[in-house]
Formats: C-alpha cells, sequence, structure tokens
C-alpha cells in the first residue's frame, strides 16, 4: 500500500512436473516447494489494511445480472489432477495494528500436502501434516501456540501447547467431518492452573479492548433474531487438571468430561480433590433463546469449609470452621446477577460437624442483645439443616447442637442479604444462670435438662441486622408463670399478685 513495506514476497518457488501422465489425460505435478513465503498485514491509525489496495478486491463496474438458466451438470475437466507433494517451508505471518485494537501476531508455519482431483471435478481427496507456531502480544499480555496437525478430507487430528503469563495448557483432539457438520474431539489437560491469574488475563483482554476499541454513535442497526449459537458444531471432550489455584483454595485432580451441541453444553462427571475432600458435580447450559437455562447438581463430602469460605463466600466477614457434607441441585435462566437471582430454584441438604462461627453481625446482635459475648465465638458440635430457593428467597431450615449454645431456626434469608429469621436459642445451665441474672424473664423460659430457651426473631439485614425477643414466646412464658403463681396464693385473681411482679418478669 506505501509502496516500501511488502505485503508477500517468497524466497524461492519451485513447480516440478511430469509430461508422460498428460498422454492419459492426467496432470502429475510431482512437486511445489515454496521456501520462507512471508505475508505482512498492516492496519494503518485509519483503520485501512494494506491488503484493501489490491485490485483483486476492487469492485469493478455493475453487471447486468442475466436470469438465471436451469442448472447444467458441471462439465468435465480435460485432465486429472494429482499432486504428488506441496511443501511449504518455513512460511511466516506478520500482523500488526497501529490502533492497538488487535493482538500483534507472528506466526510460522511448514506445511506437507498430497492431493488428486479426477476428471469429474468432484472427488477430490488429499492428505497432510503440520506444524507451526505463534506469538501472540496484546498490551502486558504475551502468549505462544505451538503445535503440530495432521489431516485429510475426511479428519483432522491435532497436538498443541498453549503458554501465557506463566499458564500451560496441552490441548489433543481432532474433528470430523470438519468441512460440513464438524464432530469435534477437544481434550484440554494442564499439570496446574492459577485461575486468578486467568480471571486477571481475561480482565487484561477485556480493559484493552475498551482503551482501543472505537465505538459508534447513532442507532445500532436492526435488531438479528436470536439462533442457536455453532448449531453445526459437535463438540466433546475431556479435562484433566493436576492442581488449580484460587485465592488460596487448591483443588486437586480436577476432571470431567463434557459436551455441545446444539447449543447445550453439558459438563459431566466432575470430580475434584479439594480441602481434605472430595466435590463431584454435573452441568448442563442451555445457550437457546430466550433466556439461557442451567441445571446444576454438587455434592460435597468431608470438606474443611474454612478455605471454601475464604475464597468464595467470606467478602472478608466472619469466620467459618468445620468439616462439611452438603448436596445441592439448582436451576434457573439466566446468567446476570440480576436476572439470575428472580429466577432460580434450588434444593440441598447440609451438615457442618465440629465447626466454629466467629464474629459475624448476626451473632453479635445476639450477643449484645443478651449481654452475653460467648455468642460472638460459637463452637458446636454439628450445624445441620435444609434449604430451598424459591423467587429469590432461601427458605432455611436448621440445627446447631453446641456445648454451650443449641438452636433452631427456621424462616427467610434472601439473596439480597434481608433476613426474616425466627431463632430459638437454647443455653447451657452455666450461661442460662448468667442471663437471669441479667434478664429476670429468663427464669420463667426452661427446656430440658435446665437449658434455657431465648426466642428471638432476626430482621434487616446480613450487614444490618436486627434482633428482639419474640414476643409469642414471651406471652407463652409469661403465662405459664401466672398460673403457676397463682396456683401457689390458691388464687385466681391478679389483684393478689405482688407489687412489680410484672416489671420483675419482663425487665432486666
Amino acid at each position: 500500500q506505501d509502496g516500501v513495506q511488502d505485503f508477500v514476497r517468497i524466497r524461492r518457488f519451485v513447480l516440478r512436473l511430469s509430461l508422460l501422465p498428460l498422454l492419459k489425460r492426467q496432470l502429475v505435478i510431482t512437486k511445489v516447494e515454496l521456501l520462507n513465503p512471508y505475508v505482512q498485514v498492516l492496519r494503518d491509525p485509519s483503520g485501512r489494511f494494506n491488503f484493501e489496495t489490491l485490485s483483486v478486491l476492487k469492485e469493478g463496474p455493475a453487471r447486468v445480472r442475466k436470469a438465471p438458466k436451469a442448472k447444467a451438470e458441471a462439465p468435465a475437466l480435460p485432465v486429472a489432477l494429482m499432486v504428488k507433494e506441496i511443501r511449504v517451508k518455513g512460511a511466516k505471518l506478520a500482523f500488526k495494528d497501529a490502533l492497538a485494537e488487535l493482538p500483534k501476531t507472528d506466526a510460522t508455519l511448514d506445511l506437507r500436502l498430497s492431493l488428486a482431483l479426477g476428471r469429474e471435478g468432484t472427488s477430490l481427496s488429499y492428505k497432510g501434516d503440520a506444524s507451526f507456531e505463534a506469538r501472540i502480544h496484546y498490551g502486558e499480555i504475551e502468549g505462544r501456540v505451538k503445535g503440530k496437525a495432521k489431516f485429510d478430507q475426511r479428519e483432522v487430528h491435532w497436538s498443541m501447547e498453549v503458554k501465557g503469563d506463566g499458564q500451560e495448557l496441552r490441548i489433543t483432539g481432532g474433528a470430523k467431518d470438519y468441512l460440513q457438520r464438524p464432530q469435534v474431539v477437544l481434550n484440554i489437560l494442564s499439570d496446574s492452573v492459577n485461575l486468578e491469574k486467568l480471571l486477571a488475563l481475561k480482565e487484561k483482554v477485556l480493559r484493552k479492548g475498551r482503551k482501543g476499541g472505537r465505538t459508534t454513535k447513532g442507532s445500532r442497526g436492526p435488531q438479528r433474531k436470536a439462533q442457536v449459537p455453532l448449531p453445526d458444531l459437535k463438540l466433546s471432550g475431556q479435562m484433566k487438571v493436576g492442581e488449580v489455584l484460587y485465592k488460596g483454595l487448591k483443588l486437586k485432580d480436577v476432571q470431567s468430561l463434557y459436551e455441545y451441541e446444539r447449543g447445550v453444553f453439558q459438563l459431566k462427571d466432575l470430580l475434584a480433590k479439594v480441602a481434605g475432600g472430595e466435590v463431584k458435580g454435573r452441568a448442563t447450559l442451555d445457550l437457546n433463546p430466550p433466556l439461557p437455562r442451567h441445571e446444576a447438581h454438587l455434592e460435597l463430602a468431608a470438606v474443611e469449609v474454612a478455605p471454601l469460605w475464604k475464597a468464595f463466600l467470606s467478602k472478608g466477614e466472619g469466620v467459618v470452621r468445620g468439616t462439611l457434607q452438603a448436596e445441592l441441585n439448582s436451576r434457573g435462566q439466566g446468567l446476570q446477577w440480576e436476572v439470575l437471582r428472580r429466577r432460580i430454584d434450588a434444593q440441598g441438604t447440609y451438615s457442618l460437624k465440629e465447626g466454629r462461627l466467629l464474629d459475624f453481625k448476626p451473632l453479635g446482635a445476639m450477643a449484645v442483645l443478651l449481654g452475653l459475648e460467648e455468642l460472638r465465638d460459637l463452637s458446636f458440635r454439628e450445624l445441620k439443616g435444609n434449604f430451598e430457593v424459591v423467587r429469590g428467597k432461601v427458605h432455611l431450615r436448621s440445627t446447631l447442637d453446641g456445648r454451650q449454645v443449641r438452636a433452631k431456626a427456621d424462616g427467610e434469608v434472601g439473596l439480597d442479604g434481608t433476613l426474616n429469621l425466627p431463632v430459638l436459642l437454647e443455653l447451657s445451665p452455666q450461661l442460662g444462670d448468667r442471663l437471669k441474672r441479667k434478664a429476670k424473664f429468663a427464669r420463667y423460659l426452661v427446656a430440658k435438662e435446665g437449658w434455657t430457651a431465648v426466642p428471638l426473631t432476626l430482621k434487616g439485614s446480613w450487614n444490618r441486622p436486627r434482633v428482639a425477643l419474640d414476643r409469642r414466646f414471651i406471652k407463652k412464658g409469661v403465662q405459664k408463670a401466672l398460673e403457676e403463681f397463682l396456683g401457689e396464693k390458691g388464687t385466681g385473681r391478679v389483684e393478689a399478685l405482688p407489687g412489680g411482679f410484672l416489671k420483675g418478669l419482663l425487665g432486666r
């Protein structure tokens, strides 16, 4: 385009023919060799590519289209064609973008190919192999792809290594019927993957795209009807990763099978070792319009919950410890949280043994109300229950069995963090005695074996909880105390109650 830099060049071109087969109407090319072909694609600051000035790409004068004639059979070729060997050695492709919107790429290729074409023009056959390598630079990101492939007109097989930002993947597989309805097998293997680095890499790509991308004001243009993504593609394979790292959490021996067909992606037989235990699962994601739909099943067995909590759920608040056993089934629509939280249904069970809850705001609010600092740090033998997620709310039923505190909860926790959760605390005789010295009503609320039952309600939100005594249970306790007191006095008259009784009953 600029008359200075080469678009295409080649060091040497060799063509060898065999003439005798022409007597049998066969064109036999014994060798085609291209040595060090070089293609350089450039994009200038105005967004134009250097190949746009090629005459073959320019539009010619408009031609009047004639009415199509009835389709006739394609005429036979004058000769059959056979190319015994095509060799491409040291081919190079370079791409540079002055706008920095597209990655800078330097690629090399070695290719060996043979082909044959019959006189009828339809019986094309070929086979060959290739090796390739590409280096990619995109802002702060550098990557390298290196691999080999073997192919013919029916199928192709490949193996390659992908490296970038300290990550390395080995990809093997192949494809059948790849020119019409491809059936692809793609196996992904790695010794170690750092998920935080991969997510950071994705963010770098998006950030680079936002910086380099150009936007056009005005209409978006006609809206295209949503379609099945890649409707002709059938994809399957397996993933095996020795170790996955994420925020201090290590998943070992991660493996799974997967399939994709007609817009539906399935993850099968997921298995991983994590935090001393094991995770199993499966999932289905249907990408067909109008909204993506998904289903999942997950099982956790003998998993230490602390690293999971820190990596995925804590948001810097609270400590959870214990050994977790859990099972979850879910289904929903949408991928963005604002849509998903209104369209997800889930059910599950859980059991957390020999555990501890520390520094949670709802526990702190209970401790302040009852004057018992021990509630800020709860150790327990088991916390178990079940839950159901419907229309953005988690219907929770749970029991806690501890040495100092027992509890039952049956209520709702919103996916937005709102609380509507009645909790019945049962305090050990030691804690119950301390509460009775602080709140005289507690002496009339006694459970089995001397444990003091304290009915509470949790309102507000997870970050700003409001805790109050449940008045319904307090009234029952007062009624029982009144009946016992009146029974002792031998009268049913309220006037017989000593002064200050009610105040002493309900006050601190």
